[in-house]
């Protein structure tokens, strides 16, 4: 384990803030202020008590420097020198191995939520559903309240030294994040409302909170599943460990797509037997003799594929044999055209 590494260890058994550590070989002078400046006025505006725009003042009251030192979460929140720490990986797939568009999100934690809710929200589409009300209903395919607490759930749960990644398929959205649960935590008990929130970050996650951009503790996962429930989407399914976090989401598109790509594919498959048959018809008229070898070698077809087209073809009554296989011949009943 790495330095760093075994100070989270002794952060977590302690029930301490994973992002209080502090970073060698970064300053203060390493923050940018007007990023820090933003954000407290993105807190005032939630306030009635304000915070002097004070810079010094706000880091030391919000624990995010130390001795005079940058924590992880003052570097996450405020510093450019360290963008390549918080990248989230967003990517539209139309394969597990085809990617469409990708954005590398390394923003500035507060700016980042709305990066990455906009790139999913630009890759998913809305549904009409036809009811019977004089207006029809339209649905976002996933309940964009369920992207938007996911997406924060990651920023602020996220164990920093491994990359989050979005995946955005035709069908489904996974959300994976690094920074699991300890055993006696179980993700039911979140969702159930049995159990108060295991904060990961709580430094970060005090900050998103006075800046209003989490409603309350602990209830996020209950809003996303009832939230989903609402849009008719399938319950999430959560997949939870001591080192990773992920949800997936099934699109309200999903048996659409199912049933789109079997159409296509039916519709190929129907085409590409016409075509067949259309060919062993051509060969027999030029040749009422032709035998199954000759066959293969005209069209380069398998003996198996050449015995299942003619097979075919003798179910339609568009040919039948007359005579034995060896000295016999093909006679041509009807067309396929003809064949309703």
């Amino acid at each position: 384990m790495s330095a760093q590494e075994i100070t989270y260890e002794s952060f977590n058994s302690q029930s301490k803030s994973f992002d209080a550590v502090l970073v060698d070989g970064f300053s203060i002078k390493d923050l940018n202020f007007v990023e820090v400046k933003r954000v407290i006025d993105l807190i005032n505006k939630r306030k009635e008590v304000k915070i002097e725009k004070k810079v010094m003042e706000f880091l030391v009251k919000y624990n995010l420097i130390r001795d005079n030192k940058p924590t992880l979460a003052s570097l996450l929140l405020f510093s450019d020198k360290y963008s390549s720490k918080r990248v989230v990986q967003a990517g539209v797939f139309q394969s597990n191995l085809i990617i469409k568009d990708e954005l590398i999100c390394d923003s500035y934690l507060i700016l980042q939520a709305d990066d990455l809710f906009g790139f999913i929200k630009k890759h998913i589409s809305k549904m009409t559903f036809i009811v019977d009300k004089p207006q029809n209903i339209q649905k976002w395919e996933y309940p964009l309240e369920a992207l938007r607490e996911l997406i924060i759930n990651l920023i602020v749960h996220r164990d920093y030294s491994q990359t989050a990644t979005i995946k955005i398929f035709p069908d489904k959205l996974i959300f994976l994040n690094y920074g699991g649960l300890p055993e006696e935590y179980n993700i039911k008990d979140f969702i159930e409302g049995k159990r108060s929130s295991y904060v990961r970050n709580k430094l970060i996650t005090r900050v998103f909170k006075d800046a209003g951009i989490i409603e309350e503790y602990s209830s996020g996962l209950a809003r996303v599943v009832n939230s989903c429930k609402e849009n008719s989407n399938k319950k999430p399914l959560f997949s939870v460990d001591k080192t990773s976090f992920s949800v997936e989401i099934e699109s309200l598109n999903k048996d659409k797509i199912r049933k789109t790509g079997t159409e296509k594919y039916l519709e190929s498959n129907q085409k590409s037997n016409q075509k067949s048959n259309q060919k062993i018809i051509e060969l027999i008229s030029q040749n009422p003799s032709v035998t199954i070898e000759e066959l293969m070698q005209k069209l380069d077809f398998s003996e198996s594929g050449i015995k299942k087209v003619i097979r075919n073809l003798k179910e339609k009554s568009i040919i039948k044999r007359v005579g034995p296989d060896k000295g016999g011949h093909w006679d041509i009943l009807k067309g396929e055209k003809d064949d309703k």
